[in-house]
């Protein structure tokens, strides 16, 4: 143990301990918790919880403490495996709009929610995508995907205003999971 203190004292330097309060989720049947994203803003947390395939989308407002159910949908199915991948969230950078990607039967969509005036949009995501691991915006219109296509698990851009889809990355490595991140006023993409 001293060894491992001694060797990452160094990176240890200029961090501090995690403040705050923890935020309590209402559950009373233990449901898989599957994604949750927290606003860029932080007033704001969206969850999936899935129940054998039925989820809800919530979205919590951490100020009030209201919780609202923005979305449900599945269905229980105790004789097939549960995928719990879908749906994935993304908060827009404005903190007002909300990306759901969804399947059903093999098709996967893109649902936007605006939480000001509660109007959904839905675009249908091109069949090439055979499944998306993770999605995050790059900029107010822009999604970024870690998706497979042809087999091969690669980073992508889709415009949600053209529906135009780029490759980011064709490599051997497997991108499963990409965010989109600006550090020290530069955008970039983290990812493993």
């Amino acid at each position: 143990e001293q060894f491992y203190q001694a060797r990452y004292k160094a990176d240890q330097i200029g961090r501090s301990n995690i403040s705050g309060t923890p935020i309590s989720i209402k559950n009373r049947k233990q449901l898989p918790i599957t994604e949750m994203k927290l606003s860029p803003d932080g007033t704001q947390l969206v969850y999936v919880m899935n129940e054998i395939g039925k989820y809800k989308i919530i979205q919590h407002n951490l100020a009030t403490d209201e919780r609202n159910v923005i979305k449900k949908g599945g269905f229980k199915n105790l004789f097939q495996l549960t995928d719990y991948n879908y749906p994935i969230v993304a908060w827009n950078p404005n903190s007002q709009e909300l990306a759901i990607i969804t399947e059903r039967r093999d098709k996967l969509t893109v649902e936007t929610l605006n939480l000001s005036t509660k109007k959904w949009t839905e675009l249908i995501i091109p069949e090439q995508y055979q499944r998306i691991y993770s999605v995050d915006y790059l900029d107010p219109f822009t999604l970024l995907f870690s998706a497979t296509v042809s087999g091969n698990a690669d980073l992508f851009s889709f415009n949600t205003r053209t529906q135009h889809s780029t490759r980011l990355t064709n490599d051997y490595h497997d991108d499963l999971d990409a965010v989109a991140a600006t550090i020290n006023g530069e955008k970039g993409i983290l990812f493993a």
